[in-house]
Protein backbone atom coordinates (compact mmCIF):
# COMPACT_ATOMS: atom_id res chain seq x y z
CA UNK A 1 0.00 0.00 0.00
CA UNK A 2 2.65 2.55 1.13
CA UNK A 3 3.94 1.65 -3.20
CA UNK A 4 0.40 2.34 -4.41
CA UNK A 5 0.45 6.23 -2.40
CA UNK A 6 3.97 6.67 -3.69
CA UNK A 7 2.65 6.09 -6.95
CA UNK A 8 -0.54 8.31 -6.57
CA UNK A 9 1.59 11.22 -5.22
CA UNK A 10 3.98 11.31 -8.55
CA UNK A 11 0.37 11.11 -10.67
CA UNK A 12 1.76 8.33 -13.08
CA UNK A 13 -2.10 7.37 -13.36
CA UNK A 14 -3.66 6.21 -16.59
CA UNK A 15 -6.68 5.06 -17.16
CA UNK A 16 -8.57 2.39 -18.82
CA UNK A 17 -11.52 2.78 -20.36
CA UNK A 18 -13.90 1.17 -22.64
CA UNK A 19 -13.05 -2.35 -21.53
CA UNK A 20 -15.71 -5.27 -22.51
CA UNK A 21 -18.93 -5.08 -20.85
CA UNK A 22 -17.98 -8.61 -19.84
CA UNK A 23 -16.24 -9.98 -17.14
CA UNK A 24 -13.37 -12.19 -18.16
CA UNK A 25 -9.64 -11.92 -19.59
CA UNK A 26 -8.42 -8.64 -21.22
CA UNK A 27 -4.87 -8.08 -22.98
CA UNK A 28 -3.09 -5.46 -22.37
CA UNK A 29 -0.65 -4.06 -24.89
CA UNK A 30 1.58 -1.03 -24.87
CA UNK A 31 5.10 0.29 -27.19
CA UNK A 32 7.85 -1.28 -25.47
CA UNK A 33 10.10 1.75 -27.16
CA UNK A 34 8.38 4.28 -25.65
CA UNK A 35 6.66 2.43 -22.36
CA UNK A 36 10.00 -0.04 -22.00
CA UNK A 37 9.08 -2.53 -19.47
CA UNK A 38 11.82 -3.34 -17.07
CA UNK A 39 12.52 -6.88 -15.93
CA UNK A 40 10.81 -7.17 -12.63
CA UNK A 41 8.47 -5.04 -13.07
CA UNK A 42 4.72 -5.68 -12.06
CA UNK A 43 1.50 -4.55 -13.32
CA UNK A 44 -1.05 -3.23 -10.58
CA UNK A 45 -5.07 -2.31 -11.78
CA UNK A 46 -7.65 -1.02 -9.18
CA UNK A 47 -10.94 0.67 -9.87
CA UNK A 48 -10.82 3.91 -8.84
CA UNK A 49 -10.65 4.70 -5.19
CA UNK A 50 -10.19 0.90 -4.57
CA UNK A 51 -7.64 -1.43 -3.41
CA UNK A 52 -4.78 -1.97 -6.31
CA UNK A 53 -5.72 -6.08 -7.33
CA UNK A 54 -4.43 -7.94 -9.79
CA UNK A 55 -0.71 -7.73 -9.76
CA UNK A 56 1.16 -9.13 -12.65
CA UNK A 57 4.74 -9.59 -13.45
CA UNK A 58 5.65 -8.63 -17.31
CA UNK A 59 9.26 -8.64 -17.82
CA UNK A 60 10.32 -7.78 -21.04
CA UNK A 61 6.92 -8.57 -22.75
CA UNK A 62 4.66 -5.82 -24.41
CA UNK A 63 1.33 -7.43 -23.41
CA UNK A 64 -0.28 -8.95 -20.71
CA UNK A 65 -3.15 -11.09 -20.31
CA UNK A 66 -5.46 -10.09 -17.06
CA UNK A 67 -8.04 -12.17 -15.84
CA UNK A 68 -11.36 -11.51 -13.62
CA UNK A 69 -11.81 -7.87 -14.65
CA UNK A 70 -15.39 -6.33 -13.98
CA UNK A 71 -17.09 -5.35 -17.09
CA UNK A 72 -18.17 -1.89 -18.01
CA UNK A 73 -15.49 -0.37 -15.11
CA UNK A 74 -13.17 2.44 -15.13
CA UNK A 75 -9.67 0.57 -14.68
CA UNK A 76 -6.65 2.30 -13.05
CA UNK A 77 -3.22 0.78 -13.57
CA UNK A 78 0.53 1.78 -13.12
CA UNK A 79 3.77 -0.24 -12.73
CA UNK A 80 6.47 0.07 -9.98
CA UNK A 81 9.12 -2.38 -8.92
CA UNK A 82 10.17 -3.65 -5.75
CA UNK A 83 13.78 -2.48 -5.93
CA UNK A 84 15.29 -0.78 -2.61
CA UNK A 85 15.52 2.54 -5.27
CA UNK A 86 11.47 2.55 -5.51
CA UNK A 87 11.64 3.88 -8.70
CA UNK A 88 8.57 4.07 -11.00
CA UNK A 89 8.80 3.43 -14.83
CA UNK A 90 5.17 5.22 -16.35
CA UNK A 91 4.27 3.44 -19.93
CA UNK A 92 0.91 3.17 -21.75
CA UNK A 93 -1.86 0.37 -22.45
CA UNK A 94 -4.57 -0.58 -24.03
CA UNK A 95 -7.34 -2.85 -24.28
CA UNK A 96 -7.39 -4.59 -27.70
CA UNK A 97 -10.38 -6.92 -27.51
CA UNK A 98 -12.75 -3.66 -28.23
CA UNK A 99 -14.75 -4.25 -31.93
CA UNK A 100 -14.40 -1.82 -34.43
CA UNK A 101 -16.94 0.54 -35.54
CA UNK A 102 -18.56 1.11 -38.69
CA UNK A 103 -21.22 3.28 -40.18
CA UNK A 104 -22.77 3.34 -44.11
CA UNK A 105 -23.30 6.74 -44.90
CA UNK A 106 -24.76 6.56 -48.64
CA UNK A 107 -27.20 4.94 -48.86
CA UNK A 108 -29.34 6.09 -46.47
CA UNK A 109 -32.50 4.09 -45.40
CA UNK A 110 -35.17 4.17 -47.94
CA UNK A 111 -33.58 6.44 -50.37
CA UNK A 112 -34.68 6.30 -53.80
CA UNK A 113 -32.00 5.54 -56.51
CA UNK A 114 -32.32 5.90 -60.40
CA UNK A 115 -28.84 5.18 -61.97
CA UNK A 116 -27.70 1.74 -62.76
CA UNK A 117 -24.72 1.87 -60.39
CA UNK A 118 -24.09 2.69 -56.93
CA UNK A 119 -20.89 3.99 -54.47
CA UNK A 120 -21.62 2.49 -51.25
CA UNK A 121 -19.97 5.08 -48.91
CA UNK A 122 -19.28 5.08 -44.82
CA UNK A 123 -16.79 5.30 -41.45
CA UNK A 124 -15.18 2.96 -39.93
CA UNK A 125 -12.75 2.84 -36.42
CA UNK A 126 -10.97 1.60 -33.78
CA UNK A 127 -9.14 1.79 -31.04
CA UNK A 128 -5.93 0.64 -32.64
CA UNK A 129 -6.70 0.18 -36.18
CA UNK A 130 -9.32 -1.01 -38.48
CA UNK A 131 -7.97 -3.85 -40.80
CA UNK A 132 -10.64 -4.30 -43.34
CA UNK A 133 -14.12 -3.50 -44.50
CA UNK A 134 -16.30 -5.44 -46.22
CA UNK A 135 -20.16 -5.51 -47.78
CA UNK A 136 -22.69 -7.65 -49.45
CA UNK A 137 -25.36 -6.37 -51.74
CA UNK A 138 -28.85 -8.73 -51.35
CA UNK A 139 -27.38 -11.65 -49.59
CA UNK A 140 -24.48 -12.11 -52.35
CA UNK A 141 -20.69 -12.89 -50.92
CA UNK A 142 -18.79 -10.60 -48.41
CA UNK A 143 -16.53 -8.11 -50.90
CA UNK A 144 -13.74 -5.94 -49.38
CA UNK A 145 -14.41 -2.34 -49.40
CA UNK A 146 -11.91 0.13 -50.60
CA UNK A 147 -10.21 3.15 -48.41
CA UNK A 148 -8.06 5.94 -48.87
CA UNK A 149 -7.35 7.12 -45.47
CA UNK A 150 -6.97 4.06 -43.23
CA UNK A 151 -10.50 3.82 -43.14
CA UNK A 152 -11.45 6.97 -42.05
CA UNK A 153 -13.29 6.43 -45.11
CA UNK A 154 -14.52 3.92 -47.52
CA UNK A 155 -16.66 3.40 -50.65
CA UNK A 156 -17.87 0.41 -52.70
CA UNK A 157 -19.51 0.54 -56.18
CA UNK A 158 -21.93 -2.20 -57.34
CA UNK A 159 -24.95 -2.52 -59.64
CA UNK A 160 -28.39 -2.29 -58.20
CA UNK A 161 -30.94 -4.57 -58.62
CA UNK A 162 -34.38 -2.58 -59.74
CA UNK A 163 -36.49 -2.81 -56.98
CA UNK A 164 -34.97 -3.08 -53.15
CA UNK A 165 -31.85 -3.26 -52.73
CA UNK A 166 -29.97 -4.43 -49.21
CA UNK A 167 -26.69 -3.53 -48.48
CA UNK A 168 -24.72 -5.20 -45.47
CA UNK A 169 -21.45 -3.85 -44.07
CA UNK A 170 -19.28 -4.58 -41.23
CA UNK A 171 -15.32 -3.84 -40.17
CA UNK A 172 -12.58 -5.99 -38.99
CA UNK A 173 -9.62 -4.39 -36.84
CA UNK A 174 -6.33 -5.50 -36.69
CA UNK A 175 -6.97 -7.64 -33.91
CA UNK A 176 -9.45 -9.34 -35.46
CA UNK A 177 -12.58 -8.08 -33.73
CA UNK A 178 -15.41 -7.76 -35.83
CA UNK A 179 -17.84 -4.37 -35.55
CA UNK A 180 -21.71 -4.91 -35.78
CA UNK A 181 -23.01 -5.53 -39.14
CA UNK A 182 -24.81 -2.33 -40.64
CA UNK A 183 -27.69 -2.85 -42.98
CA UNK A 184 -29.51 -0.65 -45.04
CA UNK A 185 -32.54 -0.73 -47.57
CA UNK A 186 -33.12 1.17 -50.84
CA UNK A 187 -34.79 1.50 -53.59
CA UNK A 188 -32.98 1.39 -57.46
CA UNK A 189 -36.03 2.86 -59.57
CA UNK A 190 -35.81 1.31 -63.01
CA UNK A 191 -38.93 2.46 -64.69
CA UNK A 192 -39.99 1.11 -67.99
CA UNK A 193 -43.42 0.91 -69.66
CA UNK A 194 -46.81 -1.60 -68.94
CA UNK A 195 -48.57 -3.27 -71.91
CA UNK A 196 -52.18 -3.78 -70.42
CA UNK A 197 -54.44 -5.29 -73.92
CA UNK A 198 -58.05 -5.66 -73.04
CA UNK A 199 -59.60 -8.21 -75.23
CA UNK A 200 -63.28 -7.94 -75.28
CA UNK A 201 -65.36 -5.77 -74.10
CA UNK A 202 -64.72 -4.31 -70.61
CA UNK A 203 -62.05 -1.99 -68.69
CA UNK A 204 -59.52 -1.95 -65.55
CA UNK A 205 -58.50 0.10 -63.03
CA UNK A 206 -56.29 1.44 -62.97
CA UNK A 207 -55.17 1.01 -66.04
CA UNK A 208 -51.33 0.79 -66.15
CA UNK A 209 -51.42 0.64 -69.98
CA UNK A 210 -48.11 2.53 -70.93
CA UNK A 211 -47.27 3.62 -67.59
CA UNK A 212 -43.91 3.80 -66.58
CA UNK A 213 -44.17 1.35 -63.57
CA UNK A 214 -40.74 0.67 -61.51
CA UNK A 215 -39.47 -3.03 -62.28
CA UNK A 216 -39.43 -5.53 -59.47
CA UNK A 217 -42.53 -3.15 -57.75
CA UNK A 218 -45.77 -4.86 -57.17
CA UNK A 219 -49.25 -3.36 -58.52
CA UNK A 220 -52.65 -4.24 -58.38
CA UNK A 221 -55.29 -4.02 -61.39
CA UNK A 222 -58.81 -4.61 -61.48
CA UNK A 223 -60.96 -5.82 -64.57
CA UNK A 224 -64.42 -5.14 -64.81
CA UNK A 225 -66.81 -6.24 -67.70
CA UNK A 226 -68.96 -4.39 -69.80
CA UNK A 227 -72.77 -4.98 -70.63
CA UNK A 228 -73.18 -7.89 -72.08
CA UNK A 229 -69.59 -9.32 -71.33
CA UNK A 230 -68.63 -11.76 -68.30
CA UNK A 231 -64.78 -11.35 -67.63
CA UNK A 232 -62.51 -14.59 -68.32
CA UNK A 233 -58.67 -14.20 -67.17
CA UNK A 234 -55.61 -12.49 -66.92
CA UNK A 235 -53.17 -13.62 -69.43
CA UNK A 236 -49.67 -13.06 -69.76
CA UNK A 237 -47.86 -11.61 -73.23
CA UNK A 238 -47.72 -15.63 -73.91
CA UNK A 239 -51.72 -16.42 -73.13
CA UNK A 240 -50.50 -18.45 -70.18
CA UNK A 241 -53.19 -17.88 -67.51
CA UNK A 242 -52.30 -15.60 -64.34
CA UNK A 243 -55.68 -15.74 -62.65
CA UNK A 244 -59.82 -15.92 -62.97
CA UNK A 245 -59.79 -13.64 -60.66
CA UNK A 246 -60.77 -9.97 -61.66
CA UNK A 247 -58.34 -8.80 -59.07
CA UNK A 248 -54.41 -8.95 -60.42
CA UNK A 249 -51.71 -8.88 -58.18
CA UNK A 250 -48.24 -8.19 -60.39
CA UNK A 251 -44.78 -7.55 -59.93
CA UNK A 252 -43.43 -5.16 -63.07
CA UNK A 253 -40.85 -6.66 -65.15
CA UNK A 254 -39.03 -5.78 -68.04
CA UNK A 255 -41.30 -6.19 -71.68
CA UNK A 256 -44.25 -7.16 -69.27
CA UNK A 257 -47.83 -7.54 -71.16
CA UNK A 258 -50.60 -8.18 -69.46
CA UNK A 259 -54.13 -8.75 -71.10
CA UNK A 260 -58.03 -8.83 -69.22
CA UNK A 261 -59.83 -10.96 -71.28
CA UNK A 262 -63.36 -10.70 -71.26
CA UNK A 263 -66.15 -13.04 -73.05
CA UNK A 264 -69.03 -11.91 -74.94
CA UNK A 265 -72.48 -13.80 -73.29
CA UNK A 266 -75.71 -11.77 -74.63
CA UNK A 267 -77.50 -13.81 -76.64
CA UNK A 268 -77.98 -11.76 -80.26
CA UNK A 269 -81.59 -11.27 -80.88
CA UNK A 270 -83.72 -12.24 -84.23
CA UNK A 271 -87.03 -11.43 -85.09
CA UNK A 272 -89.36 -12.24 -88.17
CA UNK A 273 -91.09 -9.60 -89.94
CA UNK A 274 -92.84 -11.51 -92.37
CA UNK A 275 -95.11 -13.75 -92.69
CA UNK A 276 -97.17 -12.33 -89.72
CA UNK A 277 -99.26 -14.81 -87.34
CA UNK A 278 -101.67 -16.51 -88.87
CA UNK A 279 -101.03 -14.71 -92.29
CA UNK A 280 -103.25 -15.87 -95.01
CA UNK A 281 -101.14 -16.75 -98.52
CA UNK A 282 -102.18 -17.61 -101.65
CA UNK A 283 -99.25 -18.55 -103.38
CA UNK A 284 -97.15 -21.50 -103.46
CA UNK A 285 -93.65 -19.48 -102.41
CA UNK A 286 -92.99 -17.09 -100.10
CA UNK A 287 -89.78 -14.61 -99.58
CA UNK A 288 -89.47 -14.46 -95.15
CA UNK A 289 -88.01 -11.54 -93.99
CA UNK A 290 -86.75 -10.33 -91.12
CA UNK A 291 -83.76 -8.64 -88.53
CA UNK A 292 -81.14 -10.07 -86.32
CA UNK A 293 -78.71 -8.03 -83.79
CA UNK A 294 -76.31 -8.53 -81.27
CA UNK A 295 -74.02 -6.08 -79.08
CA UNK A 296 -71.47 -7.51 -81.06
CA UNK A 297 -72.17 -9.14 -84.40
CA UNK A 298 -74.36 -11.69 -85.68
CA UNK A 299 -72.33 -14.49 -87.58
CA UNK A 300 -75.27 -16.32 -89.25
CA UNK A 301 -79.64 -16.54 -89.18
CA UNK A 302 -80.81 -20.36 -89.49
CA UNK A 303 -84.62 -21.32 -90.61
CA UNK A 304 -86.70 -24.21 -90.67
CA UNK A 305 -89.77 -25.14 -92.26
CA UNK A 306 -92.58 -27.26 -90.63
CA UNK A 307 -89.58 -29.21 -88.81
CA UNK A 308 -87.32 -29.50 -91.44
CA UNK A 309 -83.47 -29.17 -91.49
CA UNK A 310 -82.19 -25.57 -90.22
CA UNK A 311 -80.63 -23.62 -93.46
CA UNK A 312 -78.65 -20.63 -93.65
CA UNK A 313 -80.87 -17.94 -94.73
CA UNK A 314 -78.76 -14.95 -96.53
CA UNK A 315 -78.11 -11.26 -96.06
CA UNK A 316 -76.73 -7.72 -98.02
CA UNK A 317 -76.44 -5.48 -94.68
CA UNK A 318 -74.43 -7.83 -92.46
CA UNK A 319 -77.68 -9.72 -90.83
CA UNK A 320 -79.38 -6.23 -89.85
CA UNK A 321 -82.01 -7.58 -92.47
CA UNK A 322 -82.58 -11.17 -93.63
CA UNK A 323 -84.23 -13.28 -95.94
CA UNK A 324 -85.25 -16.83 -97.27
CA UNK A 325 -87.19 -18.13 -99.92
CA UNK A 326 -89.67 -21.13 -99.03
CA UNK A 327 -91.85 -23.15 -100.76
CA UNK A 328 -95.18 -23.64 -98.66
CA UNK A 329 -96.95 -26.96 -97.83
CA UNK A 330 -101.09 -26.34 -98.07
CA UNK A 331 -102.84 -25.90 -95.14
CA UNK A 332 -100.51 -24.48 -91.77
CA UNK A 333 -96.86 -23.70 -92.32
CA UNK A 334 -94.62 -23.32 -88.89
CA UNK A 335 -91.31 -21.03 -89.69
CA UNK A 336 -88.78 -21.14 -87.11
CA UNK A 337 -85.71 -19.21 -86.98
CA UNK A 338 -82.26 -18.17 -84.58
CA UNK A 339 -79.11 -16.38 -84.76
CA UNK A 340 -75.95 -17.24 -83.67
CA UNK A 341 -73.06 -14.58 -83.10
CA UNK A 342 -69.28 -14.28 -83.34
CA UNK A 343 -68.76 -15.47 -79.66
CA UNK A 344 -70.83 -18.76 -80.33
CA UNK A 345 -74.25 -17.36 -78.40
CA UNK A 346 -77.54 -18.79 -79.90
CA UNK A 347 -80.57 -16.23 -79.99
CA UNK A 348 -84.10 -17.57 -78.62
CA UNK A 349 -85.92 -19.64 -81.47
CA UNK A 350 -88.30 -17.62 -83.02
CA UNK A 351 -91.90 -19.08 -84.42
CA UNK A 352 -94.81 -18.12 -86.36
CA UNK A 353 -97.73 -19.93 -88.00
CA UNK A 354 -99.24 -19.00 -91.13
CA UNK A 355 -101.92 -20.51 -93.57
CA UNK A 356 -100.75 -21.19 -97.23
CA UNK A 357 -104.57 -21.56 -98.52
CA UNK A 358 -105.12 -24.51 -101.82
CA UNK A 359 -108.87 -24.70 -101.19
CA UNK A 360 -110.65 -27.62 -103.01
CA UNK A 361 -114.37 -29.13 -102.60
CA UNK A 362 -115.40 -31.60 -100.40
CA UNK A 363 -117.68 -34.45 -101.69
CA UNK A 364 -120.05 -35.46 -98.81
CA UNK A 365 -122.33 -38.32 -99.52
CA UNK A 366 -125.60 -39.21 -97.20
CA UNK A 367 -126.17 -42.80 -97.04
CA UNK A 368 -129.98 -43.68 -95.16
CA UNK A 369 -131.66 -41.03 -93.74
CA UNK A 370 -130.33 -38.00 -91.84
CA UNK A 371 -128.38 -34.69 -92.35
CA UNK A 372 -124.98 -33.55 -91.36
CA UNK A 373 -124.08 -29.77 -90.20
CA UNK A 374 -122.88 -27.93 -91.54
CA UNK A 375 -122.26 -29.59 -94.86
CA UNK A 376 -119.74 -29.04 -97.37
CA UNK A 377 -120.56 -31.39 -99.99
CA UNK A 378 -119.09 -29.27 -102.85
CA UNK A 379 -117.66 -26.17 -100.31
CA UNK A 380 -113.88 -25.19 -101.21
CA UNK A 381 -111.85 -26.28 -98.34
CA UNK A 382 -108.72 -25.13 -97.29
CA UNK A 383 -106.49 -28.25 -97.90
CA UNK A 384 -104.49 -29.36 -94.89
CA UNK A 385 -106.70 -27.65 -92.28
CA UNK A 386 -109.11 -29.26 -90.06
CA UNK A 387 -112.67 -29.06 -89.97
CA UNK A 388 -115.51 -30.64 -88.57
CA UNK A 389 -119.00 -32.21 -89.42
CA UNK A 390 -121.89 -33.46 -87.12
CA UNK A 391 -124.00 -36.11 -88.42
CA UNK A 392 -127.67 -36.08 -87.24
CA UNK A 393 -130.17 -39.33 -88.04
CA UNK A 394 -133.94 -38.84 -89.30
CA UNK A 395 -136.63 -40.02 -86.87
CA UNK A 396 -136.54 -43.88 -87.36
CA UNK A 397 -132.85 -44.05 -87.80
CA UNK A 398 -129.39 -44.39 -86.39
CA UNK A 399 -126.27 -42.80 -87.61
CA UNK A 400 -123.39 -45.81 -88.16
CA UNK A 401 -120.17 -44.17 -88.87
CA UNK A 402 -118.54 -42.06 -91.50
CA UNK A 403 -116.18 -43.63 -94.23
CA UNK A 404 -114.27 -42.34 -96.34
CA UNK A 405 -114.22 -42.85 -100.34
CA UNK A 406 -113.02 -46.43 -99.97
CA UNK A 407 -115.05 -47.43 -97.04
CA UNK A 408 -113.03 -47.21 -95.13
CA UNK A 409 -114.33 -46.46 -91.20
CA UNK A 410 -113.59 -43.01 -90.23
CA UNK A 411 -115.45 -43.51 -86.84
CA UNK A 412 -118.34 -44.27 -85.03
CA UNK A 413 -119.45 -40.97 -83.51
CA UNK A 414 -121.72 -38.53 -84.73
CA UNK A 415 -118.64 -36.04 -85.13
CA UNK A 416 -115.91 -36.49 -87.47
CA UNK A 417 -113.14 -33.71 -87.46
CA UNK A 418 -110.91 -34.33 -90.47
CA UNK A 419 -107.63 -33.02 -92.44
CA UNK A 420 -109.03 -31.79 -95.94
CA UNK A 421 -107.16 -33.50 -98.67
CA UNK A 422 -107.13 -33.69 -102.58
CA UNK A 423 -110.49 -35.51 -103.96
CA UNK A 424 -112.38 -36.14 -100.39
CA UNK A 425 -115.04 -37.95 -100.23
CA UNK A 426 -116.67 -38.40 -97.07
CA UNK A 427 -119.87 -40.48 -96.44
CA UNK A 428 -122.49 -40.42 -93.18
CA UNK A 429 -124.59 -43.76 -92.70
CA UNK A 430 -127.61 -43.83 -91.10
CA UNK A 431 -129.35 -47.20 -91.08
CA UNK A 432 -133.32 -47.78 -90.63
CA UNK A 433 -134.13 -49.00 -87.10
CA UNK A 434 -138.00 -48.63 -87.33
CA UNK A 435 -139.63 -52.16 -87.51
CA UNK A 436 -142.19 -52.45 -89.99
CA UNK A 437 -146.07 -52.88 -88.83
CA UNK A 438 -148.24 -55.51 -90.06
CA UNK A 439 -152.15 -57.17 -89.59
CA UNK A 440 -154.16 -59.29 -90.54
CA UNK A 441 -157.41 -58.42 -92.04
CA UNK A 442 -159.21 -61.73 -92.45
CA UNK A 443 -160.12 -63.88 -90.94
CA UNK A 444 -161.01 -61.51 -88.27
CA UNK A 445 -160.64 -63.59 -84.82
CA UNK A 446 -162.12 -66.16 -84.05
CA UNK A 447 -164.33 -66.42 -87.68
CA UNK A 448 -166.07 -68.96 -88.27
CA UNK A 449 -166.49 -70.63 -92.13
CA UNK A 450 -167.71 -73.08 -93.43
CA UNK A 451 -165.56 -73.35 -96.59
CA UNK A 452 -162.12 -75.53 -96.30
CA UNK A 453 -160.21 -73.03 -98.50
CA UNK A 454 -159.91 -69.44 -97.55
CA UNK A 455 -158.26 -66.32 -98.38
CA UNK A 456 -156.20 -64.80 -95.88
CA UNK A 457 -155.49 -61.15 -96.78
CA UNK A 458 -153.51 -58.00 -94.53
CA UNK A 459 -151.80 -55.01 -94.58
CA UNK A 460 -147.95 -54.18 -94.11
CA UNK A 461 -146.23 -50.86 -93.99
CA UNK A 462 -142.57 -49.60 -93.31
CA UNK A 463 -141.24 -45.97 -92.81
CA UNK A 464 -138.69 -47.17 -95.75
CA UNK A 465 -139.99 -50.11 -97.75
CA UNK A 466 -141.35 -53.37 -96.75
CA UNK A 467 -139.51 -55.88 -98.45
CA UNK A 468 -141.57 -59.08 -97.38
CA UNK A 469 -144.59 -60.79 -95.80
CA UNK A 470 -144.52 -64.15 -94.31
CA UNK A 471 -147.65 -66.60 -93.14
CA UNK A 472 -147.87 -69.79 -91.47
CA UNK A 473 -150.96 -71.84 -90.71
CA UNK A 474 -151.00 -74.14 -88.01
CA UNK A 475 -147.52 -73.84 -86.72
CA UNK A 476 -146.67 -74.83 -90.47
CA UNK A 477 -143.51 -73.23 -91.92
CA UNK A 478 -143.03 -69.83 -92.90
CA UNK A 479 -144.16 -69.22 -96.37
CA UNK A 480 -144.26 -65.68 -98.19
CA UNK A 481 -147.08 -64.45 -99.15
CA UNK A 482 -148.30 -62.12 -102.52
CA UNK A 483 -148.53 -58.21 -102.81
CA UNK A 484 -150.06 -56.33 -106.23
CA UNK A 485 -148.83 -53.15 -104.20
CA UNK A 486 -145.67 -53.03 -102.51
CA UNK A 487 -146.92 -54.76 -99.58
CA UNK A 488 -149.95 -52.00 -98.97
CA UNK A 489 -152.01 -54.80 -99.14
CA UNK A 490 -150.91 -58.77 -99.32
CA UNK A 491 -152.54 -61.83 -99.29
CA UNK A 492 -152.62 -65.85 -98.97
CA UNK A 493 -154.42 -68.81 -99.97
CA UNK A 494 -154.63 -71.43 -96.88
CA UNK A 495 -156.77 -74.65 -96.67
CA UNK A 496 -158.05 -75.05 -93.44
CA UNK A 497 -158.95 -77.88 -91.28
CA UNK A 498 -162.31 -78.59 -89.61
CA UNK A 499 -162.12 -76.95 -86.46
CA UNK A 500 -160.08 -74.17 -84.91
CA UNK A 501 -156.92 -73.06 -87.32
CA UNK A 502 -154.47 -70.39 -85.97
CA UNK A 503 -152.94 -68.20 -89.06
CA UNK A 504 -149.54 -66.04 -88.37
CA UNK A 505 -147.29 -63.79 -90.07
CA UNK A 506 -144.65 -61.03 -90.23
CA UNK A 507 -143.23 -58.27 -92.01
CA UNK A 508 -139.55 -57.77 -93.17
CA UNK A 509 -138.55 -54.35 -94.32
CA UNK A 510 -135.58 -53.91 -96.88
CA UNK A 511 -133.46 -52.80 -93.79
CA UNK A 512 -133.93 -56.11 -92.59
CA UNK A 513 -135.94 -54.99 -89.77
CA UNK A 514 -138.63 -57.45 -88.94
CA UNK A 515 -142.30 -56.87 -87.20
CA UNK A 516 -143.91 -58.37 -84.80
CA UNK A 517 -145.93 -61.70 -85.29
CA UNK A 518 -149.50 -61.30 -85.60
CA UNK A 519 -152.07 -63.88 -85.42
CA UNK A 520 -155.58 -64.75 -86.00
CA UNK A 521 -157.55 -67.62 -85.22
CA UNK A 522 -160.63 -68.88 -87.61
CA UNK A 523 -162.69 -72.37 -86.99
CA UNK A 524 -163.98 -74.69 -90.15
CA UNK A 525 -167.18 -75.84 -88.79
CA UNK A 526 -168.26 -77.70 -92.10
CA UNK A 527 -170.81 -80.66 -91.99
CA UNK A 528 -169.38 -83.64 -92.73
CA UNK A 529 -169.96 -84.75 -97.04
CA UNK A 530 -170.76 -88.09 -95.77
CA UNK A 531 -171.05 -90.29 -92.37
CA UNK A 532 -167.96 -92.63 -92.19
CA UNK A 533 -167.64 -96.01 -93.53
CA UNK A 534 -165.90 -99.17 -92.06
CA UNK A 535 -164.96 -101.75 -94.49
CA UNK A 536 -162.63 -104.57 -95.13
CA UNK A 537 -162.89 -105.27 -91.74
CA UNK A 538 -160.71 -108.88 -90.79
CA UNK A 539 -160.08 -110.43 -87.42
CA UNK A 540 -156.92 -112.85 -86.43
CA UNK A 541 -155.28 -113.32 -83.54
CA UNK A 542 -157.58 -111.66 -81.39
CA UNK A 543 -157.16 -108.26 -83.65
CA UNK A 544 -159.93 -106.87 -85.59
CA UNK A 545 -159.25 -104.46 -88.86
CA UNK A 546 -161.15 -102.16 -90.56
CA UNK A 547 -160.42 -99.47 -93.17
CA UNK A 548 -162.71 -96.02 -91.88
CA UNK A 549 -163.83 -93.80 -94.95
CA UNK A 550 -165.44 -90.64 -95.16
CA UNK A 551 -164.94 -86.70 -96.01
CA UNK A 552 -161.55 -86.75 -97.65
CA UNK A 553 -159.12 -84.80 -94.93
CA UNK A 554 -161.64 -84.39 -92.24
CA UNK A 555 -160.93 -86.40 -89.02
CA UNK A 556 -163.15 -88.83 -87.63
CA UNK A 557 -163.37 -90.65 -84.25
CA UNK A 558 -163.01 -94.69 -83.80
CA UNK A 559 -165.13 -95.42 -80.53
CA UNK A 560 -166.30 -99.16 -79.24
CA UNK A 561 -168.97 -100.68 -77.57
CA UNK A 562 -170.01 -103.83 -75.42
CA UNK A 563 -173.80 -102.86 -75.10
CA UNK A 564 -174.17 -100.32 -77.84
CA UNK A 565 -175.05 -98.01 -74.85
CA UNK A 566 -171.48 -97.35 -73.43
CA UNK A 567 -169.10 -96.11 -76.33
CA UNK A 568 -165.13 -95.95 -75.49
CA UNK A 569 -163.25 -93.21 -77.58
CA UNK A 570 -160.62 -95.48 -79.71
CA UNK A 571 -158.63 -93.37 -81.89
CA UNK A 572 -158.74 -89.84 -83.67
CA UNK A 573 -157.55 -89.68 -87.36
CA UNK A 574 -157.96 -88.29 -90.66
CA UNK A 575 -159.58 -90.70 -93.42
CA UNK A 576 -158.84 -92.66 -94.78
CA UNK A 577 -157.02 -94.88 -92.57
CA UNK A 578 -156.62 -98.50 -90.89
CA UNK A 579 -157.71 -98.93 -87.56
CA UNK A 580 -156.66 -102.01 -85.46
CA UNK A 581 -158.00 -103.15 -82.13
CA UNK A 582 -155.28 -105.02 -80.45
CA UNK A 583 -157.67 -105.81 -77.56
CA UNK A 584 -161.10 -106.59 -79.50
CA UNK A 585 -160.13 -110.72 -78.40
CA UNK A 586 -160.85 -110.13 -74.50
CA UNK A 587 -164.47 -109.14 -75.26
CA UNK A 588 -167.26 -111.82 -76.15
CA UNK A 589 -168.84 -109.01 -78.81
CA UNK A 590 -167.71 -105.89 -79.14
CA UNK A 591 -169.21 -102.98 -81.68
CA UNK A 592 -167.72 -100.19 -83.78
CA UNK A 593 -168.34 -96.84 -85.02
CA UNK A 594 -167.33 -94.12 -86.62
CA UNK A 595 -168.15 -89.90 -85.30
CA UNK A 596 -167.46 -87.12 -87.37
CA UNK A 597 -164.70 -84.90 -85.28
CA UNK A 598 -165.93 -81.38 -85.20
Amino acid sequence: MHNIRHFLCFGLLVAITGLPAVAGNVRLVWNASTNPIVTGYNLYFWIKGGVATNKASVGNATSVTVSNLVGGATYYFATTTYDSSGLESPFSAEAVNQPPTLNLVTPTANQLWTNGTFTVTGKAGDILAVGAVYYSLNGSGWTAAATGNAWTNWAANFTPTPGTNIVQAYAVDTSGNISTTNTVKFVYLVRLPLTVNINGKGTVNPNYNGALLAINENSTMTAFAAAGFAFTNWTDGSGNVLTNRATLQFTMLTNLTLTANFVDVQKPTVNILAPAANQQCTNGTFTVTGRAGDNVAVRGVYYSLNGSGWTPATTTNVWTNWTANLTLTPGFNTLQGYAVDTSGNFSPTNTVKFVYRVRLPLTVHINGKGSVNPNYNGTLLDVNLSYTMNASAAPGFGFTNWTDGTGHVLTNRTTLQFTMLTNLTLTANFADITRPSLSIVTPPLNLRVSNAVFAVTGKASDNVAVGMVYYSLNGASWTAATTTNNWTNWMANVTLLPGTNTIQAYAVDTSGNISPTNSSKVNLALPPPAFATLGSAAYADGRYAFVVSGAVGYEYNVQASSDLVNWVWLETNTVPFTFVDTNAGRFNQRFYRSVFNH
